[in-house]
């Protein structure tokens, strides 16, 4: 049986079992507002099906954010589906049970859940709970669960799939490419993991992660939702907690939502092979037809799940699915893997306005400029209507702070770090992400070193990750822009406020060194450090980059004698380059030897005071 068939399956289920049970208009409770990507996946499939019910949705909302609706009799109560009934997660159970008692007279469905209690006090309360409310519909996706609550309770209980299951395969495309033999080994770090779990199958090579968190969403998006809140919560504003309620509600559903599905589909479709410890990265991977081992949480979810719903799962989920034709003829195609690059890059380019145009410290000028520039590179795109309809909300709304802008407020820490440094000590060291990946961990090395040195390193990266601890506790400034780009779109002023107090700036890597172009005009030295080959060849406008840029550049570093042959083939003169290895770097950090690096990096800079050129 192959994945396509196991999803069909149990697709059909789902519509056969819950269809003829919501025969009215509806309301949707209890939805995931928390960084569970799992639960996402969860309400994203329930969504999907709940449209071609053909009603309407009422109101929908989390269980924090929770006001009774006023409905008639004939409405249907849904409630969101999981892992969460039992005494592990209380608080979600609870809430499932408040909504029970205010609305005794409508019929009330709990999406498919797994059943655990650890107190056989709590499935007594339970039993007590539910005999006096005997209509509910209780849905279960495993046998265990199904047994669990059939001898337990009177309600009418229901064995139904995952709803994860009715997500729309098609929107997982765009970013189903596992180049290469990549394994991921998904370990969940929440106290489901058990502690004696057996990874003997894992291979060395597997990279090991759990879900991606909220520092890959970018901060200026709940920044503004903050800043919106405030305002409507004053005590004298009659309304506000209610319009702040519905804005709250919109902005997960319209920003956080589809922003959260990308990354989790982004970060399971990078891989061939998946080994989990997580239900959904293991029905995402079914999802995406990826070759699956299952290690399971703490009680047995996953197993349980699979065990009721795919016969044979452990031969069957563990073979890599074949491509269809029309897929292999695709990527043969002369072309075909830069077609799919110069994809990714306009998507990439999308969410970048798209995320800039919830900033409100952006201008209406700069916002346009970022719609027109889009427009100009992609006329075709199907993004270009949402954008425009976009920025015209942003403009309708006011979401732009029409007085001066106060700089300090967004950017200001990284301004007064490059001001404490005197003279001509304050680098600039900007990253793409935070992460322990070896990119990020040669430019720690490096700040490091640089401190030192008797410099003063200030790193500014475009995402989060676990490094900014290391550089706060190695007494680094680190802070994350993730709208650097655009902080240059504002004013001139604004750029040398930025930067124009760094004596010098190390871009780290390719996708880093575009950014030079805001720096043009400003008087610091300016260094690219080029880290391996796929940064060239990986990013479809990485060569474009480099031949365009490579003049506003004081030096380009690379790691290795090959990398840097091949950026000389892209007409970099030689001149302006050389070689600098991570090990260098951590070398010379231990030895107090900074001679090399400050020839490499930072050209033409002399030295800080007390320092003498070894």
């Amino acid at each position: 049986m192959s994945h396509n068939d196991i999803i069909a399956r149990l697709r059909s289920v789902v519509g056969s079992v819950l269809t003829p049970l919501i025969d009215n208009d509806y309301v949707y409770l209890d939805l995931p507002y928390y960084e569970n990507l799992g639960d996402l996946l969860i309400w994203e499939g329930t969504l999907n099906f709940l449209k071609e019910t053909g009603h309407k949705c009422l109101y929908s909302t989390d269980k924090d954010n929770y006001r009774k609706p006023k409905l008639s009799p004939g409405n249907v109560i849904l409630l969101q589906g999981g892992g969460n009934w039992g005494d592990i997660w209380p608080e979600h159970h609870e809430f499932r049970k408040r909504v029970i008692e205010d609305f005794p007279e409508n019929r009330v469905i709990v999406l498919p859940q797994s059943v655990h209690y650890d107190n056989p006090a709590s499935l007594e309360a339970d039993v007590e709970f539910f005999s006096r409310h005997r209509s509910v519909v209780i849905c279960v996706r495993d046998s265990d669960s199904f047994r669990i609550l059939s001898e337990a309770l009177p309600n009418r209980i229901l064995l139904v799939p995952d709803m994860a299951f009715c997500i729309d395969t098609d929107t997982l495309k765009p970013w189903h490419r596992p180049w290469g033999r990549r394994i991921l080994y998904a370990r969940r770090l929440d106290k489901e993991m058990p502690a004696d779990l057996d990874v003997s199958a894992v291979p060395a090579n597997a990279e090991m992660r759990d879900w991606p968190i909220i520092e890959n969403i970018p901060q200026a998006l709940f920044r503004v939702l903050r800043h919106r809140l405030r305002r409507l919560r004053r005590p004298w504003n009659r309304f506000g907690q209610k319009q702040a309620n519905s804005e709250t509600d919109g902005f997960w559903h319209d920003v956080i939502r589809p922003a959260y599905l990308r990354n989790a589909v982004d970060f399971v479709g990078r891989y061939s092979a998946v080994y989990s410890t997580r239900l959904h990265v293991s029905i995402l991977s079914i999802l995406m037809g990826k070759e699956l081992h299952v290690l399971d949480n703490s009680y047995g979810k996953t197993r349980k799940f699979l065990d009721t719903w795919i016969p044979d799962w452990e031969r069957t989920l563990a073979e890599p699915q074949p491509e269809s034709e029309a897929d292999v003829s695709e990527r043969e195609l002369p072309g075909s893997f830069e077609r799919y690059l110069a994809e990714d890059v306009e998507i990439i380019r999308y969410r970048q306005v798209e995320q800039a145009f919830c900033d409100s410290w952006i201008s209406n000028r700069s916002a346009r400029m970022m719609l027109e520039d889009f427009v100009g590179l992609y006329p075709q795109s199907e993004y270009v209507r949402k954008l425009r309809w976009k920025y015209l909300v942003r403009r309708v709304l006011g979401m732009h702070r029409y007085h001066r802008c106060n700089f300090s407020d967004r950017c200001g820490e990284v301004y007064a770090a490059g001001n404490s440094a005197d003279g001509n000590r304050g680098v600039l060291l900007l990253s793409p992400e935070m992460t322990s990946t070896p990119a990020p961990l040669a430019l720690l090395d490096m700040a490091v070193a640089l401190k030192q040195a008797g410099y003063s390193p200030v790193v500014v990266s475009l995402k989060g990750g676990e490094l900014l601890k290391e550089a706060e506790a190695a007494g680094i400034p680190a802070y994350v822009d993730a709208l650097m780009r655009y902080d240059f779109l504002r004013t001139r002023e604004v750029r040398y406020h930025y930067a124009g107090s760094f004596a010098a700036v190390v871009f780290n890597t390719v996708e880093m060194m575009r950014y030079v172009e805001n720096f043009i005009g400003l008087p610091c030295r300016k260094t690219g450090w080029i880290h391996k080959t796929t940064q060239l060849c990986g990013e479809a406008d990485g060569q474009a980059a480099l031949a365009q840029f490579a003049v506003f550049f004081d030096r380009i570093c690379c790691t290795s004698d090959s990398l840097l042959n091949e950026v000389l083939q892209h007409g970099v003169p030689r001149d302006k380059t050389g070689i600098l290895t991570p090990a260098e770097v951590a070398w010379s950090g231990q030895s107090g030897q900074f001679g090399y690096i400050q020839a490499m990096m930072l050209p033409g800079l002399e030295p800080p005071v007390g320092r003498q050129k070894r």
